[in-house]
């Protein structure tokens, strides 16, 4: 089920199985070692609650597994089936989700390079700020971000949708009036 035949610039059907599994095959391996990332934090927690790099860590793990799970039980279908196989609303929702895990995956990864600076160079007062009840004020600030910018997407001038035709996430630059775009994207 391909628009190649209507649409020239679609992908070809062996374009579509092609991407679904580089998409699919990264992340399965890689949503498979953060899982076993998460498993093991959890299972020696007071070894590792010990250090705040890794209740950072445990937090980055999960912004990435979350979307990581989108990818490969969204994406590579929707790239597969060429369409959004649960319909616009369900859509909107992944990218709602989408938005939340990766902006508070971008403020952990920043964080945790914070983090990591301050272990090596200020070293004599690491522990003093790095205590685990700053780590989870940190924490409760990193997914607020997460959360704010990612209900942005709910409203109809910003939502990210999933395109199986680029096989990427993206806004409808339609929305904005981009001629540009919409003369291109109908040839």
């Amino acid at each position: 089920m391909n628009n190649s035949e209507s649409n020239p610039s679609a992908p070809k059907e062996w374009e579509n199985i092609v991407a679904a599994s580089v998409i699919g095959v990264l992340s399965l391996i890689t949503l498979s070692a953060y899982i076993l990332v998460i498993v093991i934090l959890f299972r020696n927690l007071k070894t590792f609650a010990k250090n705040s790099y890794y209740i950072l860590a445990l937090s980055l793990a999960f912004s990435d597994c979350t979307m990581l799970a989108l990818f490969l039980f969204y994406s590579v279908p929707c790239t597969l089936l060429h369409k959004r196989i649960f319909g616009d609303t369900f859509d909107l929702a992944m990218g709602v989700i989408c938005n939340v895990v990766y902006f508070a995956g971008l403020t952990c990864m920043s964080l945790t390079a914070i983090n990591r600076y301050w272990a090596v160079c200020r070293f004599a007062s690491y522990a003093r700020v790095y205590s685990t009840r700053n780590v989870v004020i940190l924490l409760c600030f990193i997914w607020l971000v997460g959360i704010v910018s990612g209900t942005f997407q709910a409203l109809p001038c910003c939502s990210l949708h999933y395109f199986y035709d680029e096989f990427t996430y993206g806004y409808d630059m339609e929305l904005w009036g981009n001629h540009y775009y919409i003369c291109n994207r109908e040839k």
